[in-house]
């Protein structure tokens, strides 16, 4: 099975997630263009839209720079974009407006035209562009690649096909040997429990990784054949292997049972020492947090949400790793640079997997407790289920702190970096950053549109700035036009331009000065997603535009999810503690897919109810919380029903 998945299933499958990946991010939808931002997805065309209301744009302010001897300024109440993709048509659907013509080598020739409806056609491939790639060798099946092997003349490319095709087979071979490994390792992990065999295969999986990667990168240098640099770690596991079924399973000597005895009877004579020392003892009753049970429990939950946690992170490292090495490859990028990526991309994993762990983590350190009579020896000890998990609960807490740290404090700049990064090993362009002379379109804060060229943040210079003045209805009042902009104490002067009202009239200005409310931070301010705001920075965001009478349903639904969300943590730990006593009759491997579950559950109900708050039939915050409040009440019901 694991062959054909790696010679011919995953190869196609490859590909054909390759095209609807292209088809899904290169075609522009409604759902690209986002209100109250300058949008310039679509080639040509800046738009901007006040409000988006069941998919109608309201207050439309459109730049048309498809024809190269003319520039189109379109302002309308509303508009909506309308496509066929069967057809390959797409139009935007202009009402109540009007359009300004601009030649471009003389912007002073301007023409008007009102209208009551107007319908403007879209470059087709611009909208759904053609899905024109050759297989690349990660997309071919394990024939095309031994074609490949005959055809390719380049040295360099042909060692990058040859290691690909020595990997479609190696892999599935690798199944025998880590079978062969774990014939030993279930008897040498025996005591330790399945706890301990996970982890030493997670172990084993990431050093044979590790040494296909290392193997790879010495024949790309030439130091090692791709046959020998592949399958390196397969040879290397296959004899480790045999070398520890034979020894693990031969009899065992007379002389290491009586040792084993002799072993027995010392640890038996200290036991009854220690014994003797505690009668001596005097009891004292006395209540104190934490105590020696909350460090033994918050230890043991350390030591299993350290493993459990970086199980599913390193396995999320290793296959991103593998999904970019391809793109490092064919770009001509160092692994260095992968790994970078990797760096920058680790807080985010670790924000989204925290939940599941902590939940995981209780589930399994109670299971293991409740297997080995430790609870019932507690309880018969007069402790109860509560105070048990007592030191549990302040430990999802915990953990719920560090992901609201982590999403104020780190994503936001980790995650543009980690975008950069990825985007120079697929060798494309770097996001915007929306900073200085990036960001070129800039609503005021009067109802005034700033277009520039360039903008000198440390001298207050504007390089060809356009000003476009708006009424409150949202038609052009004035266009303010100047070679050079000077920003000096609340005005902006232009040395020489010219200024357009409603009906088109021009007039020359020299040394002319527009009082102005911005001042030179607000045009190199950075710009940032509201999913990518702090706490602080979208309540901001959010009350500025409620001041200018915005609607801002979505935005608040957001804001109260940044509250809500880094508290699944804490909430999952209530869950996880009476369901724990439970699961743990099933084993160890059951109570993880049964993690899994809840956290998939969780998860859906979570974005469903978001939604229903994004369309106003909850409200934000209720939307935002209600998961956290269901799954708590849940979670607190059957901790009061468990027997303590």
């Amino acid at each position: 099975v694991s062959l054909y998945i790696s010679t011919f299933l995953a190869p196609n499958s490859n590909y054909e997630l390759l095209k609807t990946l292209f088809t899904s991010v290169t075609t522009k939808t409604p759902a690209d263009i986002k209100p109250r931002q300058f949008n310039e997805k679509i080639p040509n065309l800046v738009i901007y839209v006040n409000e988006i209301k069941k998919g109608l744009w309201e207050n439309v302010f459109v730049q048309d720079n498809s024809n190269p001897e003319e520039s189109k300024i379109i302002i309308a109440k509303k508009g909506r974009f309308l496509s066929n993709q069967e057809n390959r048509e797409a139009f935007i659907d202009f009402t109540e407006g009007v359009v300004y013509s601009f030649s471009t080598k003389n912007p002073k020739e301007t023409r008007i035209g009102y209208f009551s409806r107007s319908t403007e056609k879209l470059d087709p491939e611009a909208i759904f562009p053609t899905f024109k790639f050759e297989k690349r060798i990660r997309e071919r099946n394990i024939f095309e690649l031994w074609k490949s092997t005959k055809e390719e003349k380049e040295i360099q490319k042909l060692i990058f096909i040859k290691n690909e095709f020595h990997k479609r087979l190696a892999f599935p071979f690798a199944s025998i040997i880590f079978a062969i490994l774990g014939l030993s390792l279930g008897t040498t992990t025996k005591k330790g429990g399945k706890v301990s065999g996970f982890s030493l295969s997670l172990l084993f999986i990431v050093a044979y990784y590790i040494i296909v990667t290392f193997g790879e990168n010495l024949s790309v240098k030439g130091a090692l054949s791709p046959l020998l640099g592949i399958w390196s770690a397969n040879i290397i596991f296959l004899i480790l292997g045999i070398i520890m079924l034979f020894i693990y399973h031969r009899e065992k000597t007379l002389k290491f049972s009586l040792k084993l005895k002799k072993n027995g009877t010392k640890r038996e004579d200290k036991s009854l020492r220690k014994r003797e020392r505690a009668k001596k003892l005097t009891f004292k009753f006395h209540f104190k947090f934490p105590n020696i049970l909350d460090r033994y429990i918050v230890k043991k939950a350390l030591l299993v949400f350290t493993i459990v946690i970086m199980s599913i992170y390193i396995i999320s490292m290793i296959i991103t790793f593998f999904e970019l090495l391809d793109n490092a490859i064919e770009n001509k990028r160092p692994v260095s640079s992968i790994l970078r990526y990797l760096w920058f991309y680790t807080p985010q994993v670790l924000f989204w997997i925290l939940p599941l762990s902590s939940f995981t983590t209780i589930i399994i350190t109670l299971g293991i407790m409740t297997r080995f009579n430790e609870v019932n020896a507690l309880k018969a000890c007069g402790i109860s289920v509560y105070r048990i998990s007592l030191p549990l609960i302040i430990f999802g807490l915990i953990i719920s702190l560090l992901s609201l740290y982590l999403q104020e404090r780190v994503l936001p700049s980790y995650n543009r970096r980690a975008e950069e990064a990825k985007a120079y090993i697929k060798g494309a362009p770097s996001p915007r950053t929306y900073m200085k002379v990036d960001r070129r379109w800039v609503m005021g804060k009067e109802n005034r549109i700033y277009n520039y060229r360039y903008f000198d943040v440390n001298k207050g210079i504007f390089d060809f700035i356009s000003i476009y003045e708006l009424s409150s209805n949202f038609s052009l009042e004035k266009r303010y036009f100047g070679e050079r902009g000077y920003l000096e104490d609340g005005y902006l002067r232009i040395d020489s331009g010219w200024v357009m009202d409603a009906d088109g009239k021009i007039k020359d200005l020299k040394d002319f000065r527009i009082q102005i409310e911005e001042d030179p931070s607000y045009f190199v301010k950075e710009w940032k997603e509201p999913e990518e705001m702090n706490i602080g920075e979208l309540r901001d965001y959010i009350k500025s535009l409620k001041e200018r009478g915005f609607e801002t349903v979505k935005l608040e639904v957001e804001y109260h999810s940044k509250f809500s969300f880094p508290f699944t943590p804490l909430i999952m730990s209530l869950i996880a503690i009476p369901f724990s006593f439970s699961v743990s009759k099933k084993g160890t491997l059951y109570g993880v897919g049964f993690s899994l579950l809840i956290a998939i559950v969780y998860w859906v109900l979570f974005s469903i109810f978001k939604s229903l708050g994004n369309v106003q039939v909850l409200s934000p915050f209720l939307s935002a919380w209600i998961s956290n409040f269901l799954f708590g009440l849940i979670g607190v019901y059957f901790l009061i029903s468990v027997r303590t």
